[in-house]
């Protein structure tokens, strides 16, 4: 009889035997992962229309046959590699045994008559000590070493494939979930062909915030899915019928807060273009200025003012030029007086892309009502307050002499002195006093 420890010795040579043929399991695993992924990336390259499906299919069984291949590989290597003479013998040269000592120690049964148990048992307990404590790697270096380096690989090869596979799914919905949905039912593939293809239908864009109006022309169809995949989120989805008669899905999308993707699949994993919406802001003017340019006569400077504007108060001739900017490009920008009044008429700016620029010289008192075209949009317009401007006549100057108060006769002297009040309302730089004789 074998004694505990020299069991025990030899039983953790098969259990690093059994390691060996763990890390084989695991490149196949491996291996056969990245090898359906890389089939399934393919899959998702196919067209995705209407009627296009085999290819998919096709790939799928592409994909099942290399599979097959690549584990009928790795089980003839595992076996020519990890069987037990060609373990042994690695065993053997690896740790100094002569060729067959560790193959005989495995091998060697019940004692027969003749033979002697102590032979058997000494054979088996000088085998054990020389293998005693060794690992996997000391046991079988070359074996090792190469199975493990296939763990390696197939690990990378399988992460990448995951990773390619969800990077699809992020980029190209539409494709990924197409061949997803035929990879599940490829039975799919042989179904009848609707005659029409699946289209969405919907509006560029939308002021943000709210819905758009979806049409789905889904001929041949009962139901549809409805994908919504906004910028920087998950693909969300959703069941719709079909009217029967029409043929068409008509729907209201979530609302649009940033450019979101649409699409619809049918139950047969056929998918439509993909379209986008953009959310549209409300059309704002910005850097809105007035510059007020006074009358010559009055020698002021211009004056520049930003919003917001109160009631503008100017001289009479005053011009009053405009400046500004919106947040999308413009086809007209007017300023209009809210009451048509003798010498006042609408101005119309010139207008550069975003920009606008002009001048006006108003002469009567009153409100000018703003108006904006849109160069892209009809809706989503948001108009500044009317601008209120209250034009100031120019009154003649307030002339009186306050000494002599009537009329008066010369001294010898003949001067005369006299006291005068000048007033005006917007100012008095000189007075000349004119006389003539009677």
């Amino acid at each position: 009889m074998i004694d505990r420890q020299t069991g025990t010795e030899l039983a953790g040579v098969r259990s690093s035997a059994g390691v060996l043929r763990r890390l084989a399991s695991l490149v196949s695993a491996a291996l056969g992962v990245a090898t359906l992924g890389a089939a399934f990336l393919l899959a998702t390259l196919t067209p995705t229309g209407a009627g296009v499906r085999l290819p998919a299919v096709l790939l799928l069984v592409t994909g099942l046959a290399a599979l097959a291949i690549v584990l009928s590989r790795i089980r003839r290597k595992a076996r020519a590699e990890l069987s037990l003479d060609a373990l042994t013998a690695e065993a053997e040269k690896a740790t100094g045994l002569r060729d067959g000592e560790l193959r005989a120690a495995f091998e060697l049964g019940p004692v027969k008559p003749g033979e002697s148990e102590e032979l058997v048992m000494v054979h088996r307990r000088l085998v054990s000590l020389e293998v005693a404590g060794r690992s996997p790697s000391d046991l079988f270096p070359g074996t090792n070493t190469r199975w493990r380096r296939g763990v390696v690989i197939g690990t990378l090869a399988a992460s990448a494939a995951i990773g390619l596979v969800v990077l699809s799914a992020l980029v190209r919905p539409v494709p990924t979930a197409h061949a997803a949905r035929l990879w599940a039912a490829p039975w799919r593939a042989l179904a009848s062909v609707p005659v029409s293809e699946l289209r969405v239908l919907a509006p560029a864009s939308v002021p943000r915030g709210e819905a758009a109006a979806l049409s789905i022309s889904a001929q041949g169809r009962s139901r549809v899915m409805l994908f919504e995949q906004a910028a920087g989120e998950p693909p969300r989805s959703r069941e719709l019928e079909v009217d029967p008669i029409s043929g068409v899905a008509d729907v209201r999308s979530e609302p649009i807060r940033a450019r979101t993707r649409l699409w619809a699949e049918d139950l047969a994993g056929r998918a439509s273009e993909v379209i986008e919406i953009s959310p549209m802001d409300p059309l704002l003017l910005r850097d809105l200025v007035l510059e007020l340019g006074y009358p010559a006569y009055l020698h002021r400077p211009s004056e520049r003012l930003e919003r917001p504007f109160s009631t503008l108060a100017i001289p009479e001739g005053t011009t009053v030029h405009v400046r500004g900017a919106a947040n999308g490009p413009l086809s007209a920008v007017t300023l209009t007086p809210l009451v048509d009044r003798p010498g006042d008429s609408a101005v119309s700016l010139t207008v550069d892309g975003e920009s606008f620029a002009g001048g006006f010289r108003p002469w009567m008192s009153g409100e000018w009502r703003w108006g904006i075209i849109s160069a892209d949009r009809t809706t989503g317009l948001v108009l500044p307050p009317p601008l209120e401007i209250r034009v100031l006549r120019d009154s003649l100057p307030d002339v009186r002499i306050l000494h002599p108060e009537g009329d008066r006769a010369l001294g010898s002297t003949l001067r005369l002195p006299l006291l005068v009040d000048v007033r005006d309302d917007i100012g008095v730089s000189e007075v000349e006093l004119v006389s003539w004789k009677v």
